[in-house]
């Protein structure tokens, strides 16, 4: 059972299917999901966004 005791479930027309995955047994990803993903998992998260192109190394620690 995923964090918070939640079931992952389509909730709109957006997807077809969701499903949890252990952040060390993920799925194939693109550049800005493994970005967002390491944002979130830093030591110290702070909320934010990132600029359309921006990279890993452009997002200050």
């Amino acid at each position: 059972m995923p964090a918070g005791g939640r079931h992952a479930r389509v909730n709109d027309d957006e997807s077809l299917a969701v499903r949890w995955f252990p952040v060390d047994r993920l799925p194939e990803l693109d550049k800005h999901a493994l970005l967002v993903l390491a944002y979130a998992l830093r030591e110290k998260p702070l909320a934010g966004y990132l600029e359309p192109g921006t990279t890993w190394d452009d997002v200050p620690d």
